[in-house]
């Protein structure tokens, strides 16, 4: 519904001065430090921060456009697009399967749309208010990623082009809608932030994500609306929407954050908007299987539990974000002593919230009890969050000395002894990344990473860089840590297929981390590694990591390209290297040699991956690394 254009009410905490007992008095107004929720002349609520004084103003300052604002810049924007050539038209039947894709894949865990209020707008029901071409548009072009139908691509041999003319057309929309944005304006923004970063293009990804923010902001999402409910303004349904678009695009900014280590858009303290309703049709709605999966609808339960996970699911961000925004800071003077007080305390927020969970949103007893996948993401996330505070406070040990035990890792560290790099703090880590990597062979044996979110990408990653460094020579279980490696490795390869360019980055950088914390000892031996006549690194005791060509482009002295062929996307390891490749190299004494057994494109430089790496916090890792 559109709301008068003349209201305008407070959000909650926005009490005037009670010394005053008038609740007109101007004074009392103008010295308040709570903004609040005003229709303006688009029609659409907006919040203006006590700072602008325009929180004073009570009417629109200008008349409200006789048209509706939205519906023209739709109009508009489809118009653009047929002009430019990008307009997309799609049949019944491929609608459907994308929305299906979308619903059972991409919402439960990104839960940024209110399945219910969608539905009705997309029959009609109410002018479209919570359904438009953009929205639809957007929904398309990251639910494309999921799909295995080659009509779907722009190269119908490349599934990197699923979904490429639904975001070509999204993009010209959601330049038109910004303008006066919506509900709608908002979700289709999150969604093509995370479809965007599948291309790799970070920069616009980014941006989107930023705007989708923004966008929420200025229509007050960010904010408790209850005074509208109660006065009869807004529905409760409609009320639902405002928290779930809302908490959606938060968990969204906060991806972005983590995965490329920059400043979130979403701090706490500018937040009323309470948790959407877990009591709702969604989250009793059964979660369906694909046909033909390894599971029929009656061994997943009878609930899909989509609102219950994503109430947690940003709840643990709250908690994990909060303590990361201080210790990650950029101008941060925080001592060691100070970091490792905000961790413990973050730690033990976490450690609480994750044993209350309820009962269907813990791990089952076994890796063979089903589990829900959006539900088995959302534990890979907790152990990303422990390994991302943890980590900073990694060190090498000066002496050898007992290991004390985190809250967070049953870990025996008694066993630790001739570990150096063993302490509490690498011990959650460890545990956290060999839970991850555990996680992810459930999950590919119950789903197969094929249809897995975005997000699995750095969540994967962050573990990876544990393994990785706990790969070193010297470490008494580094057998163990490579097998966890060599699981991360896979997956990202898995998912190289849906999110191709976002994984091929975290495949390179994993590449580069391995040279540049191997470099001391063997890294004058990689480019000799196919040579039968090598030995240099094998009789100083040093471990081989692999040949570092990269395909296209790359070659060893004399010009002589060397190195595997390179790997189609969502090529397996076998498919491209051969079992007697991998088997060859490890029975040569070369463990790490699966690191470097599918060439990547060569689609990202060194040097904009080392950028990133240091964006992204690693910069440390690397020092640690070379220790």
């Amino acid at each position: 519904m559109t709301l008068p254009e003349t209201q305008s009410i407070e959000p909650e905490g926005a009490e005037l001065d009670e010394s005053t007992g008038d609740e007109q008095d101007p004074l009392a107004e103008l010295t308040g430090l709570v903004g609040r929720l005003n229709v303006i002349e688009d029609g659409q609520v907006h919040y203006f921060g006590s700072q602008s004084s325009y929180n004073l103003v009570r009417e629109p300052i200008r008349e409200a456009d006789p048209h509706e604002p939205s519906l023209r810049l739709q109009r508009q924007g489809i118009a653009a697009a047929a002009q430019l050539g990008k307009l997309v038209t799609i049949s019944d039947d491929m609608q459907n399967h994308l929305l299906d894709i979308y619903w059972r894949w991409q919402n439960p865990w990104n839960y940024v749309i209110h399945k219910g209020t969608f539905l009705r707008s997309f029959k009609g029901e109410d002018g479209g208010k919570y359904c438009s071409p953009l929205l639809l548009s957007a929904i398309f072009a990251i639910s494309a990623r999921y799909s295995d139908r080659p009509e779907l691509r722009s190269d119908p041999n490349d599934p990197n082009t699923a979904g490429d003319a639904f975001c070509e057309h999204a993009k010209i929309l959601l330049l038109y809608e910004s303008e006066a944005p919506t509900i709608t304006t908002v979700q289709a923004a999150c969604l093509l932030a995370l479809r965007i970063m599948s291309d790799g293009k970070e920069a616009l990804g980014w941006l989107y994500s930023g705007n989708a923010t923004r966008m929420a902001h200025n229509l007050g999402l960010n904010l408790d609306c209850s005074k509208f409910v109660t006065s009869g303004l807004l529905s409760e349904d409609e009320a639902d929407t405002r928290k779930v678009t809302w908490w959606g695009c938060y968990v969204v900014d906060k991806l972005f954050s983590l995965g490329l280590g920059r400043p979130s858009s979403t701090p706490k303290s500018s937040i009323t908007c309470p948790k959407p309703s877990i009591d709702n049709e969604e989250e009793y709605t059964p979660w369906k299987p694909t046909p033909g999966g390894a599971f029929d609808d009656s061994t997943l339960g009878v609930h899909s539990h989509i609102s219950s996970t994503a109430h947690h699911v940003s709840e643990t961000y709250t908690i994990a974000c909060e303590a990361m925004d201080m210790i990650y800071a950029i101008n941060s003077k925080l001592s060691p002593r100070e970091i490792e007080d905000i961790v413990t305390k973050a730690d033990v927020e976490l450690q609480s919230h994750y044993r209350a969970l309820p009962s269907y949103l813990r791990l089952p007893s076994s890796p063979k009890v089903p589990m829900l996948p959006h539900i088995c993401l959302f534990h890979i996330q907790y152990h990303a969050h422990l390994i991302l505070l943890h980590r900073p406070l990694m060190r090498k040990r000066k002496s050898r000395r007992s290991v004390s035990k985190s809250a967070s890792s049953p870990e025996d560290t008694s066993s630790l002894a001739d570990d150096e790099y063993a302490n509490e703090h690498m011990a959650t880590c460890r545990h956290s990344a060999a839970e991850i990597a555990r996680l992810l062979r459930v999950y590919k044996q119950q789903y197969t990473l094929r249809r897995i979110p975005i997000a699995a990408v750095h969540l994967c990653f962050s573990a990876v860089i544990i393994h990785l460094i706990d790969a070193r020579p010297s470490n008494p279980k580094r057998q163990l840590a490579i097998h966890h490696l060599q699981t991360c490795i896979d997956a990202l390869r898995d998912l190289r297929t849906a999110w191709c360019a976002w994984s091929d980055r975290a495949l390179r950088a994993i590449q580069l981390l391995a040279r540049e914390w191997y470099h001391c000892d063997d890294v004058s031996q990689l480019q000799h590694v196919n040579n039968p006549n090598r030995g240099g690194a094998r009789e100083a005791g040093y471990v081989s990591l692999g040949d570092l060509s990269m395909g296209a482009g790359g070659g060893a002295a004399g010009g002589q390209v060397m190195g595997p062929p390179v790997a189609s996307p969502g090529a397996t390891v076998e498919s491209t290297m051969g079992n007697t490749g991998r088997e060859q190299a490890v029975a040569e004494g070369d463990p790490l040699a699966f690191l470097f057994d599918a060439s990547m494109p060569d689609q990202y430089t060194d040097t904009l991956v080392r950028e990133w790496l240091a964006e992204s916090g690693y910069d440390d890792m690397l020092n640690m690394g070379n220790q």
